[in-house]
């Protein structure tokens, strides 16, 4: 399957490993831990699956993208849901979020900057995060609500253990999907040590932009800005 074909390019590019991208889909899955007991885990589904698997398994996995020209609308402009494994679901979600990615002036100093509304590697950071952290026992997709200058990404599950919005840049939590964490990790997506959020900041300050806020979720939802 092709999302397993990136997930061996994008190991060996992070490990430093060429090698590892000739070796068996068994054996990678194996190596990973993403087969326990002869089974594939929620884990490999998630990143590897087939979409009538995702279905049967874990519909709950889908991203839901709605795309309103203004705040103050409720109907949406236009929806995608996408129902796909992970290492290929990204890409096509950035694809459709970078469609609609004006430019936006930045001043500073004394010049003027034209950048993008949608830091891309603050998006995909912000996904990143969504897919590795939020609980999957909870029914609900995720939903990334787009407008012209502002992107929210809802979660369900609420921060893991030990996190809140008042600590989020201060502390290393236990992640909620500890094995999907650490192939991510190791793949090169998601930061191991909790930097993403980090990541996030400084890119959106960097660019003079205002910083993520959280102050949206509570104990049942994660809601980023």
């Amino acid at each position: 399957p092709e999302a397993i074909e990136v997930l061996k390019q994008k190991y060996a590019l992070k490990q430093k490993n060429p090698t590892f991208v000739s070796l068996p889909n068994e054996q990678v899955l194996s190596d990973l831990h993403l087969v326990s007991q002869g089974k594939i885990t929620y884990a490999a589904l998630l990143l590897c699956g087939k979409e009538e698997s995702l279905q049967t398994f874990l519909p709950q996995s889908r991203i839901v993208l709605e795309y309103r020209k203004s705040e103050s609308l409720i109907p949406y402009n236009n929806r995608m849901e996408y129902l796909k494994p992970f290492y290929l679901m990204i890409e096509l979600l950035w694809h459709d979020i970078n469609l609609r990615n004006d430019k936006i002036d930045v001043s500073e100093g004394s010049y003027i900057f034209n950048i993008p509304s949608f830091n891309e590697e603050v998006i995909r950071e912000a996904i990143n995060n969504a897919v590795a952290h939020r609980d999957y026992r909870r029914t609900s997709e995720t939903f990334v609500l787009q407008y012209p200058n502002k992107l929210v990404v809802k979660n369900m599950g609420g921060f893991p253990l030990g996190v809140s919005k008042e600590n989020l840049l201060r502390i290393q939590s236990t992640p909620r999907n500890r094995l999907l964490a650490d192939v991510l990790s190791k793949t090169g997506i998601v930061e191991r040590s909790g930097q993403g959020v980090d990541k996030i900041f400084r890119n959106m300050l960097s660019e003079g932009k205002d910083g993520p806020d959280y102050s949206f979720s509570d104990e049942f939802r994660v809601e980023l800005h």
